[in-house]
């Protein structure tokens, strides 16, 4: 019965009709994988989005924090800066504090030499590590004194105009005269000391146009 419905079918009249389902079949069939493939783009597209999202709102956070930690130690930071011991050296203020300390305690044949700047010889615990750098000058000085206590003195008075940190390494006394002169006229006693100006060095800070900004 099959057999003999296709014989009676007008093939010819069909063919067209046949023909143009099946290109609207191909074409759907084409649409939809086009749809998906564009649905798929949009959906890698938008995932995209939502990743630079999470990075950009991570950075913000860890920009947020940064910004509190700077807010918080730039002012000691920027203290220390201004008493000389981060940055460079002040070797001009050094030499001319020792000179007015030296005139305002009379002190006579003061010598004075101080060595090329060269990495800190820490004796104790390891210094940490990071970005920046301990460095050391040794100032050695030789000078008459008229008694022990000019010593203390100038070191103290050093200590407060010179604006830098440093330490006593080493220092020798030794008595010149054999009586003491009262009159202080001359020196009693004669002293040759060591002393190690310390400074810290951070690159970013002395970078020829370094400033630093503190945020209300």
């Amino acid at each position: 019965m099959n057999q003999k419905f296709l014989k009676h079918i007008e093939w010819k009249l069909l063919r067209g009709t046949l023909i143009l389902a099946f290109a609207c079949i191909a074409i759907g069939f084409g649409a939809l994988i086009l749809s998906y493939e564009y649905k798929i783009s949009k959906e890698d597209i938008n995932e995209k989005y939502k990743l630079q999202l999470l990075s950009l709102a991570s950075k913000t956070k860890r920009a947020e924090h940064d910004f509190s930690i700077y807010n918080e130690y730039l002012p000691q930071l920027q203290q220390y800066i201004d008493k000389g011991y981060i940055g460079a050296e002040k070797r001009a203020l050094w030499i001319d504090t020792l000179h007015n300390i030296s005139t305002d305690l009379k002190l006579q044949n003061l010598k004075y030499n101080i060595s090329e700047q060269q990495a800190f010889n820490h004796r104790g615990t390891p210094l940490p590590e990071g970005e920046f750098s301990v460095a050391q000058s040794v100032m050695q000085i030789d000078m008459g004194l008229y008694h022990e206590n000019d010593l203390f003195t100038l070191f103290d008075s050093l200590r407060k105009n010179a604006n830098s940190l440093y330490h006593v390494d080493q220092c020798a006394i030794r008595r010149i005269r054999s009586y003491a002169d009262n009159e202080g006229i001359e020196p009693n006693l004669s002293a040759q000391c060591d002393l190690i100006w310390i400074t810290l060095r951070l690159p970013l800070l002395m970078t020829k146009n370094a400033s630093i900004e503190v945020k209300p």
